[in-house]
């Protein structure tokens, strides 16, 4: 008979978002998401094994694991990338402010109460911000619609069950 745990664990960096300056939050998530929990994953499964020799060439083996899956480099966090983007840094934002919301962030910063106002008027506050040129607009245009998961929504997936006979 053989008993054991194996832990298993993730490591992730938070890299740097070359249009969105905030080296604690580079993915614009609710400060609670940056956990320990989410940057350095940790999960700990049992495995069990019996092996039964009915003489000296046959043996039966029956082993029970469980096994965790992380979430890879590529979907943890905003792994998106806008290439060529230069040119467009200097293209003024289409999310005029005072005329338009704000259309920059992930959407998902419920600490951020960006106020807005359309031609005066006050219509509440926004969990986005108003971006700085064209580039920043598109970069958070493709993060919201098509980029997901972002950093603190995924967890592993334990519990996935593996017998071997």
């Amino acid at each position: 008979m053989d008993l054991g745990l194996r832990e298993d664990g993730a490591n992730y960096n938070l890299g740097a978002n070359p249009l969105y300056n905030n080296s604690q939050n580079p993915y614009d998530v609710p400060p609670s998401y940056i956990t320990a929990d989410q940057i350095h994953p940790r999960v700990t499964e049992p495995r069990a094994a019996l092996a039964y020799q009915m003489g000296p060439a046959d043996s039966i083996r029956f082993g029970f694991g469980r096994s965790v899956v992380f979430a890879n480099a590529g979907t943890f966090g905003t792994p998106a990338a806008l290439f060529n983007y230069q040119p467009f840094l200097s293209v003024p934002a289409l999310d005029v402010k005072g005329q338009q919301f704000p259309e920059c962030g992930s959407g998902t910063n419920n600490t951020r109460q960006t106020p807005v106002y359309i031609h005066g008027k006050y219509e509440g506050t926004s969990n986005l911000f108003y971006c700085q040129n064209y580039a920043q607009e598109l970069y958070w245009l493709y993060d919201q619609f098509h980029d997901a998961p972002d950093v603190g929504s995924i967890h592993p997936v334990a519990g996935q069950h593996h017998r071997r006979f």
